[in-house]
């Protein structure tokens, strides 16, 4: 009996013994391994291009949502001037008129954005942000149409009609575009910070 012990003992101070030298030998060789060699196992990509990228993604998604603003702006004041015959517009809108300024602004953004659009190609977004722009690119299309509309609406000074359509149409599709605007620059900023520390 006190034989059997003693060799199960043994048995298990070997394995004890053996996981010790393997212990021992793992930890000696990750201590021995150069620095650089460990972040070269990591994807974190540090080179300038990277940071050119993420810098070109929110300055393109900055651009959309000031598209977005103006697009915006244009339609209230066209509103508002209708319907109070107070120029609110500067020189543009005492020119072209409330409504004259409304249809021109939409023609403008309209080709501003489609020419974002493609440049958005060199950029090559991976899925998710490419989701958000095409979105975005169409609650943008959405106001537009909406302005165009607005013009001949009030036209006919009604000035309900066109608030209504505004409040229908162009407020839920900014509010959609913008709250995808903001999910790409917060998501490509905090990207971009851990990247940097990452690269340090």
């Amino acid at each position: 009996m006190l034989t059997t012990s003693f060799t199960i003992l043994s048995k298990r101070i070997g394995q004890i013994r053996r996981l010790g030298r393997i212990f021992l030998v793992t930890a000696f060789c990750v201590f021995i391994t150069p620095f650089p060699a460990l972040s070269q196992a990591t994807t974190t990509n540090c080179s300038p291009k990277s940071f050119n990228k993420h810098v070109k993604i929110v300055s393109t998604f900055r651009m959309m949502e000031v598209f977005l603003n103006t697009l915006m702006h244009a339609q209230t004041h066209a509103i508002l001037e209708v319907q109070t015959g107070i120029p609110m517009s500067g020189d543009d809108g005492g020119f072209y008129g409330p409504l004259g300024l409304l249809g021109k602004t939409m023609d403008k953004v309209e080709i501003e954005m489609k020419s974002v659009v493609k440049g958005t190609k060199r950029l090559k977004f991976d899925d998710q942000t490419a989701l958000r722009f095409k979105e975005i690119s169409e609650k943008g299309d959405e106001i537009i149409a909406v302005g165009f509309e607005m013009v001949s609406i009030l036209k006919k000074n009604e000035i309900t009609g066109a608030t209504q359509l505004f409040m229908d149409r162009s407020m839920p599709a900014y509010r959609d575009a913008f709250g995808a605007v903001h999910t790409v620059i917060s998501g490509t900023e905090r990207s971009s910070s851990l990247q940097t520390l990452k690269c340090r």
